[in-house]
């Protein structure tokens, strides 16, 4: 498991969708996953 990985988890958690927070900076969208995320329904059970 990757980092964004569990942070797209603990924000699926807390009620937040990872997709949409987002930042600007630069004329770039940054998101705190990045582009690489899956939410990990196994820590959930």
């Amino acid at each position: 498991m990757r980092m964004h990985d569990l942070n797209a988890t603990l924000l699926h958690q807390h009620g937040l969708n990872h997709e949409r927070l987002i930042w600007r900076q630069k004329g770039r969208n940054f998101r705190l996953t990045d582009v690489i995320e899956d939410f990990v329904p196994v820590l959930l059970s």
